[in-house]
């Protein structure tokens, strides 16, 4: 496990203010620290079958935080990580706020630009995300003041290792489900992303203007 910038004794004294995700695999909390919000996030079990392990999961996203995504504009940045008193290895994070889907064409141009930008950052970096999507628990938030950030790297993978399972150059691109519901301005999506380029932005600018009115397949 790599070191973390700051001891967990930093962490003692933690007011959680809310659960923001719980699964039977994944606790994600909003927490008071020092006066500050952050997102504590822990893994309760292995999530990704490619992984030996839980540890061997966790360490393996921890190292593409601190050594691979370290300074990336519109990526997560992590902050530090400890062990909670019940042993769970637990990743700190800034918090981001809440989502905010654009509904005007000019934060909609905005989201899929930090969205490229973001996806060709992880790009040049050999990073695969494999899990860009929207919905209720979207893995890019946009908050209030117009910046995206993508998040969760639990899928993530470097672009080698896709090749060295079997997976060719031609299927380095997405492929999107979604559906859209005005006026609300709904969005449910599921984005398989290697390279990204953007399709789920792209695909709800479209939606939103009326280039076509019902759920497709890209």
């Amino acid at each position: 496990v790599p070191e973390s910038p700051l001891p967990a004794s930093d962490f003692e004294e933690v007011d959680v203010q809310d659960e923001v995700h719980r699964e039977s695999d994944v606790l994600v909390e909003r927490c008071l620290h020092r006066g500050r919000f952050m997102i504590f996030k822990k893994y309760l079990s292995s999530t990704m079958p490619t992984h030996q392990s839980l540890e061997d999961q966790q360490v393996y996203e921890l190292n593409l935080y601190y050594k691979d995504l370290q300074g990336l504009r519109n990526v997560v940045q992590i902050e530090a990580h400890f062990y909670d008193p019940d042993g769970n290895l637990t990743f700190v994070f800034p918090d981001l706020g809440v989502n905010m889907y654009p509904r005007r064409k000019p934060g909609i141009v905005s989201y899929m630009r930090q969205l490229l930008n973001g996806l060709d950052a992880l790009w040049h970096k050999d990073i695969v995300h494999c899990n860009i999507k929207g919905g209720p628990k979207p893995n890019a938030i946009f908050d209030a003041t117009g910046r995206l950030t993508i998040i969760d790297f639990e899928s993530a993978v470097r672009r080698h290792e896709l090749i060295d399972q079997g997976q060719d150059q031609e299927s380095l691109f997405c492929s999107i489900q979604f559906s859209h519901r005005d006026p609300a301005v709904q969005r449910k999506s599921s984005l398989c992303c290697t390279r990204g380029v953007g399709c789920t932005a792209w695909a709800e600018f479209l939606r939103a203007n009326q280039v076509w009115a019902s759920s497709r397949h890209l």
